[in-house]
């Protein structure tokens, strides 16, 4: 009977509100959770003498959260005009900085809400034939209608005055497993002081038509639609039960995938992977002998000395070595020689033929001579070296180079009627005679 006769005098005490918060006010006396006997039902947020408002169950319920698709909700419409200016959500709650030293306040409010099970970005809207003020709170956790008092409202997460439009927005990114409140108030003036409430509450703030538009979009980071907190792999847009990584983005995690670069799962095994062509050359592994190079393949021209397998036969291809058969004909005496004819034969095809004559430091030719071998190669002769004579001691070097070849020198070292001959090879590019030459630039 105690429970009836409360029930019945807050009832009659709510008998000359409108309909809608008629039912907001039984609705809270009948369903809201037991509250200790010295807190005052008022200090609640939702049985109080202005409405808690969702725009699908005008009682208050929670708005549903799929938890996976982006939820929106457009239907809330009511009408502020007969709600009171409450002290309790007026004084330190309804105020909104525009500056340092100049605060909007507000009354008449109205209350919406919702429970996050993910993270994501909320958007209000308010639709209004009056100047209105949006706040948005971000709960520390999630309770039901009835479960917060004034004193557990934090600082608002945002709030929104445009001071003389009647539309405004809000949005705000909020975390999972909160209640998110929104307060719409009527404006009612403003002060320096953000305590300070409104100024004159008796005939402000102004109320009237009301539209809530709320707008929840989880966090998707893969754009797979499905929330962060659901997915397996939230940076992969791929729904995979079974965990990540899924390289073939087959659903089958890689740890419990057989075919784990290919989708599907076939009984029998995976097939080959398909030849992979990398350097897109046209040429596959294993027959392509370098897939990260293009200019390396079979059928490739091998270019010499580079020390590369071009045509992957195995082997890169060495330097060509330049020919050149040298013939020194002369007669003999106790001085030196006499230079009957000095002759270079088979010479390499474009190959450069050289003569110098040297005696200590001097020269012992008038010039050096060059002679190209020309297009067919062939014997290369030296008719100014004819009669002569050559001292002991003198140096008769002859060099024979080509393009990106191994050249070679034949040197002679004159005797009393004789010389001392000397065959080197030269490095391709250098004229420095050597013992043993390289066969590839490195």
């Amino acid at each position: 009977m105690r429970g009836f006769s409360q029930l019945a005098r807050r009832a009659q005490e709510c008998g000359a509100r409108i309909a809608l918060l008629i039912a907001v006010c039984v609705w809270g006396l009948a369903a809201a959770p037991a509250v200790a006997s010295h807190v005052p039902e008022a200090d609640r947020f939702d049985p109080f003498d202005h409405a808690t408002f969702n725009g699908l169950a005008p009682l208050g319920s929670v708005l549903p959260d799929t938890g996976i698709a982006a939820y929106a909700d457009t239907s809330g419409a009511f009408n502020t005009s007969g709600y009171t200016v409450d002290s309790l959500e007026e004084r330190d709650r309804t105020g909104c900085a525009a500056s340092a030293s100049l605060f909007y306040f507000g009354g008449k409010t109205a209350w919406s809400r919702l429970i996050t099970r993910v993270a994501g970005t909320v958007t209000v809207k308010a639709k209004t034939d009056y100047n209105v003020i949006l706040f948005l709170y971000q709960m520390p956790d999630a309770r039901p209608i009835g479960g917060y008092f004034f004193s557990d409202l934090p600082p608002a997460l945002d709030c929104n005055n445009a001071a003389s439009g009647n539309d405004e927005t809000l949005q705000a990114h909020v975390a999972a497993g909160r209640t998110v409140l929104v307060q719409s108030a009527g404006f009612c003036g403003s002060g320096a002081n953000a305590t300070q409430g409104c100024p004159d509450p008796v005939n402000q703030p102004l109320g009237g038509n009301t539209t809530m538009e709320l707008t929840f979009l989880p966090d998707n980071q893969d754009g797979d639609g499905l929330p962060d907190t659901s997915d397996s792999c939230p940076q992969q847009a791929a729904f995979t039960p079974t965990g990540c990584p899924d390289r073939d983005l087959d659903g089958i995690a890689d740890a419990a995938d057989q075919c784990p670069d290919q989708k599907g799962d076939p009984p029998l095994g995976c097939p080959p992977p398909p030849p992979v062509d990398v350097d897109a050359d046209g040429v596959t592994r294993p027959t392509d002998c370098n897939d990260d190079n293009p200019a390396v393949h079979p059928g490739a021209r091998a270019v010499p000395g580079n020390g590369i397998d071009d045509d992957c036969d195995g082997k890169p291809e060495p330097f060509p070595v330049v020919t050149g058969e040298t013939t020194l004909a002369f007669s003999g005496n106790r001085r030196g020689i006499v230079v009957r004819s000095l002759l270079v034969r088979n010479v390499s095809r474009g190959a450069r033929v050289e003569l110098r004559c040297r005696r200590g430091k001097r020269r012992a030719c008038r010039r050096q001579v060059r002679k190209s071998a020309g297009a067919r190669g062939g014997t290369i002769s030296f008719p100014a070296m004819r009669s002569k004579r050559m001292q002991i001691g003198t140096r008769i070097e002859i060099r024979v180079t080509g393009s990106r070849s191994i050249g070679r020198f034949i040197g002679y070292r004159i005797r009393q009627a004789g010389f001392k001959r000397t065959d080197r090879c030269m490095d391709a590019g250098s004229t420095k005679p050597r013992s043993r030459c390289r066969t590839a630039a490195f």
